[in-house]
């Protein structure tokens, strides 16, 4: 009923047993999902550990699928950042350029995409995250209305049509690699989501705290 694994005795890796998790009264966590909560209740979360990653960080497998050519994405994650500030988070990487790439300078959270003429198109946020929190990042770019979007926790910031100069830009698109967790030495990164469509600001604020099993 729950969407546990009977061969384990903590399906999610959360540090909490299967048993202990159903039981609980009132519910504290899903046993299935690492980062289900309650309102109020700080649950474990199991996480990637940026430490182990090195300078290049993780690739994942046949990336070609997160390629919009040039078209809208929105891309999500959870930090919990370490005493190391600088890095990528995630981005879709190809040979330097980035068609998106979530990132940290400074402990500032900012979003930046290389557009097809070569230009590195940034938002970076208004202060640091580096706090010792899980904080959410969202960032959403939609070419029709040529607009950048970059969400931390509840705050919001715009980058629009008028920011980006005369002509319409668009980001590099082409063979690819989606990359987590670049240039860390240490902290947390979980929930990482990358969609192809522009999803709203109400959709960001349901789906953020929508929590899944796997990275």
């Amino acid at each position: 009923a729950y969407g546990t694994d009977a061969g384990l005795s903590d399906s999610d890796d959360d540090g909490v047993d299967d048993g202990a998790e159903i039981a609980a009264a009132p519910l504290r966590t899903h046993p299935g999902y690492s980062m289900s909560r309650v309102p109020g209740v700080d649950a474990p979360r199991c996480s990637l550990d940026l430490s182990v990653l090195g300078s290049n960080g993780a690739m994942a497998p046949y990336s070609t699928p997160f390629d919009r050519s040039g078209g809208d994405w929105t891309v999500e994650a959870y930090v919990k950042l370490g005493t190391d500030l600088d890095g990528v988070l995630v981005a879709y990487d190809l040979g330097g350029a980035h068609q998106f790439a979530l990132r940290t300078d400074a402990g500032t959270p900012a979003i930046t995409f290389t557009d097809s003429n070569g230009a590195l198109q940034t938002l970076a946020a208004a202060g640091s995250i580096a706090d010792g929190n899980w904080h959410y990042l969202a960032a959403v770019w939609n070419r029709t209305a040529q607009e950048l979007t970059l969400v931390v926790d509840a705050l919001i910031f715009v980058r629009g049509r008028n920011d980006f100069g005369m002509l319409p830009v668009q980001p590099v698109s082409g063979r690819g690699t989606l990359r987590l967790g670049l240039g860390y030495d240490d902290g947390l990164l979980d929930e990482v989501r990358v969609w192809g469509s522009a999803r709203t600001l109400a959709d960001l604020e349901t789906r953020s705290e929508e929590h899944t099993s796997e990275l």
